[in-house]
């Protein structure tokens, strides 16, 4: 899930902590997470709270030549794209904090990726 925050022209500061809480899924209740892809752009992040390269995840594996992710680095929108060859960047490291743009030609698709741990 990604979302956008509007902070006024006429605010005190542009810049502001967020938190976000909740529970982390447990081994039981969730052990699948499931995030509709549409054609197009989808704004989107990594269901689980932990780290994962982007090439591990379901949703790089599965794509396909064309494809295409891209995020903002607090200073520039950074592309990653898929090519013949793979990824344009098969290092890349997303993070729990981390919002990102899908974007395919395809028509819509699942994203399910399975819990990376097994803890709670």
């Amino acid at each position: 899930m990604g979302f956008w925050i509007k902070v006024p022209d006429t605010a005190a500061s542009n810049e502001y902590e967020v938190y976000m809480l909740g529970e982390v899924p447990d081994r039981f209740s969730a052990p699948t997470s499931t995030t509709d892809i549409a054609s197009g752009s989808t704004l989107v992040g990594y269901m689980y709270p932990s780290e994962i390269l982007w090439t591990n995840t379901h949703l790089a594996r599965n794509a396909v030549i064309g494809d295409m992710m891209y995020y903002w680095d607090g200073t520039n929108y950074i592309a990653n794209n898929k090519t013949f060859m793979g990824w344009s960047d098969p290092n890349l490291l997303i993070t729990p904090d981390m919002g990102f743009w899908f974007c395919t030609s395809r028509s819509g698709t699942n994203w399910v990726e399975v819990k990376p741990y097994t803890w709670p």
